[in-house]
């Protein structure tokens, strides 16, 4: 059906996939051994390949192309809607391109965006739940383990997995915006989906301490002395 998107429930018993050939979105119940399907609204090809989709821990599914996202219901028979158009926060990075979105544990979305052809980066932008019309920019990962095109992301545990369409499986740490190589020859090709719903948040700190370094002897401080002021900032978190 020439679909390249995978997304599961929260609770691990419905599939979804979406056929840009046809526009479909496509479900599957494991559970209660039920499929479906419905079409996606307003979606052309000429915008992109419906390559992205994930559903978050609500329930609330999303689902990019290039400039475009969708929302969808995951219940009964879904309710797609939108489209909606994505706009980048950066002028010089766009939404377009390989890529694949993964939701966090308070429900923001993270598009996970590679070009088309290899590369050494990913950019990372996050989409703040239906009303995310602009994608936030955060940056780019840069990391010579990503010189391929990924299009599937998916959180575990164990951290941010994404995959490309030549076979390489890499993790990447949204922290230190670093990658490292899991294997070069996975036989996962296409999409990544997971119903784990990682905690992505920068932790910030910052401590200050001064010194004199000239002036007036002794350790109190006279007017004319010179101080060194130290600002030391940390991120702790996981992005």
């Amino acid at each position: 059906m020439h679909s390249a998107s995978l997304g599961i429930s929260p609770d691990g018993a419905r599939l979804f996939a979406a056929a840009y050939n046809s526009a479909t979105l496509y479900y599957r119940d494991i559970t209660l051994g039920i499929s479906g399907s419905v079409t996606i609204p307003g979606y052309s090809s000429s915008n992109g390949v419906l390559i992205r989709m994930a559903i978050a821990s609500d329930g609330t599914g999303y689902l990019s192309s290039g400039t475009q996202y969708w929302t969808f219901t995951t219940v009964d028979t879904p309710v797609v809607s939108g489209p909606y158009t994505l706009t980048s926060s950066a002028s010089t990075v766009d939404t377009t391109g390989n890529g694949d979105l993964i939701a966090a544990s308070n429900g923001d979305v993270y598009l996970i965006k590679s070009p088309t052809t290899a590369s050494n980066y990913i950019d990372v932008f996050k989409i703040s739940g239906t009303s995310g019309t602009t994608a936030q920019y955060y940056g780019r990962v840069t990391d010579s383990d990503l010189n391929q095109a990924f299009g599937g992301a998916a959180a575990l545990s164990t951290g941010l997995y994404v995959s490309s369409t030549s076979g390489r499986l890499s993790n990447v740490n949204l922290a230190t915006y670093s990658a490292s190589t899991v294997t070069s020859n996975a036989a996962i090709t296409a999409d990544l989906a997971s119903c784990y719903y990682p905690n992505l948040a920068p932790n910030i700190t910052a401590t200050k301490s001064v010194s004199k370094v000239a002036g007036s002897a002794g350790t109190s401080v006279l007017p004319g002395d010179t101080l060194e002021y130290t600002i030391v900032t940390r991120n702790s978190g996981t992005l």
